[in-house]
């Protein structure tokens, strides 16, 4: 049962990963893709997740959450829709928090995967730095131009960085 529940964790990282590369937010791969599929590609994303997560209990998937958020608040300043971009930046600002912040070990509750403890020593597992650490990073993505300089933005920042700091 234990494997199973493993490969469950494995795939759906294979998935996310891989549909995350296929909205190509960066226009590397297909750039005739338009932003409302992009989205809807990365809502696929946030959507099996929480169909295995349904406790909330995402543990070590808290990274990726940051990783998807993120890419939906960029593609979403590029269609102009800023209330969207800030919900998801909120978002990914509190998974990033959660994340910094699991202990050691953490069982999962969630049905799919509640054989299973998240342990922040396994390597398959654990970030190696802090994801709010790594939210700093996507904040200073050039698509957020256009939004840099509000008060929304500056408090997601804050908030980020103040976590880093403590």
């Amino acid at each position: 049962m234990i494997r199973c529940q493993e490969n469950i964790i494995l795939h759906l990282q294979e998935l996310c990963y891989s549909l995350v590369a296929r909205a190509d937010v960066n226009f590397n791969d297909d750039p005739q893709l338009k932003d409302e599929d992009r989205t809807k590609i990365l809502d696929k994303i946030v959507q099996i997740s929480k169909v295995i997560f349904e406790n909330g209990d995402y543990n070590f998937h808290y990274g990726l959450m940051v990783v998807v958020y993120t890419h939906l608040a960029a593609v979403e300043v590029r269609l102009k829709d800023y209330d969207k971009a800030f919900e998801n930046l909120h978002k990914a600002l509190d998974f990033a928090i959660d994340a910094d912040e699991l202990p050691e070990r953490e069982p999962y509750i969630s049905l799919a995967v509640n054989k299973l403890v998240y342990d922040k020593y396994e390597i398959n597992c654990s970030t190696p730095t802090l994801c709010c650490k790594e939210l700093l990073k996507y904040l200073k993505w050039s698509v957020f131009d256009d939004i840099r300089d509000t008060e929304k933005f500056q408090n997601i920042y804050l908030k980020a960085k103040e976590h880093c700091d403590k």
